[in-house]
C-alpha cells in the first residue's frame, strides 16, 4: 500500500449535502459529478486502486466505484467527507468489497475495527509493508515483535482487512517483481516509465530500492 494525498474536496458534494441527498441520489441524479469525483480520486491516486494497487487506467479491465473507507449504512455523516472516499477496485475477493463484508455494526463495534488497521490517508505507509519474491505482503522485517508490537499488529490487520495475500494478488506482484528484475539494463526512472500503467507503484519502488541497496 501507499499513503493517498487528497486534494481538495468537489464542490459537488457539499451541493449533494445541501440537497439533502443519499449516495444512490448523487449518482442517479448527479451523474456527471460523480464521475468528475471519481476522475480526481483516480487522479490523486496515480490511477491505482487506494487499497490494492490494481492500475484503474487506461487499458484497465477492473470495475471502478468510489468506495467510502468508514461504511455509508455505519457512518452517515461521512457520506460525502472528500476524505472518506476512494477509487477502488470492485472486486469481493480483496480491496473495498472484502472489508466492507468483514466491518459490521454496532458503531461501537466498527469503531474498534476501523481503529485496527490504516487507511490510505496514514502517512509512510510504504515503510510499514515488505514484498516477498513469490508477492506475498508481510509487515517490515525491521520492526521488533516485542518494541513495536501495537504497530505490527496494525499492519497485520490491514493485510488481512483487505485480502492483499488473495492468490490473485500475490500472482500480480509476483509479476511486477519478476518484471522490475528483467529491467535491470534500465536506471531506475527508465523503470518506473516502463511499469507506469501496470500498477503496484509502490512494489516497483520497493523492488528498485533494495535492487540499489544490494
Amino acid at each position: 500500500m501507499k499513503t493517498i494525498i487528497k486534494s481538495d474536496t468537489n464542490p459537488c458534494l457539499k451541493t449533494a449535502r445541501e440537497n439533502g441527498w443519499t449516495w444512490d441520489d448523487f449518482h442517479s441524479h448527479a451523474p456527471d459529478d460523480y464521475i468528475k469525483c471519481r476522475e480526481q480520486a483516480l487522479a490523486e491516486q496515480q490511477y491505482e486502486c487506494a487499497y490494492t494497487g490494481l492500475w484503474l487506467g487506461d487499458g484497465s479491465s477492473q470495475k471502478i466505484h468510489i468506495d467510502h473507507f468508514r461504511k455509508q449504512s455505519l457512518y452517515p455523516e461521512l457520506t460525502f467527507h472528500w476524505h472518506n472516499l476512494f477509487a477502488t477496485a470492485k472486486d469481493s475477493d480483496y480491496g473495498a468489497d472484502f472489508k466492507d463484508g468483514v466491518i459490521h455494526g454496532p458503531r461501537n463495534h466498527s469503531d474498534k475495527q476501523y481503529d485496527a488497521f490504516f487507511s490510505p490517508l496514514e502517512t509512510n505507509l510504504k515503510d510499514y509493508f515488505w514484498y516477498r519474491q513469490d508477492g506475498k505482503i508481510e509487515p517490515n522485517p525491521t520492526f521488533d515483535e516485542i518494541r513495536d508490537k501495537e504497530l505490527l499488529a496494525k499492519i497485520r490487520n490491514t493485510i488481512e482487512i483487505f485480502n492483499l495475500n488473495a492468490d490473485d494478488m500475490k500472482h500480480r506482484r509476483r509479476g511486477i517483481i519478476e518484471s522490475v528484475r528483467g529491467l535491470r539494463q534500465l536506471d531506475d526512472t527508465e523503470v518506473i516509465t516502463c511499469m507506469q500503467t501496470s500498477g503496484f507503484s509502490f512494489v516497483v519502488e520497493f523492488e528498485l530500492q533494495h535492487r540499489n541497496d544490494s
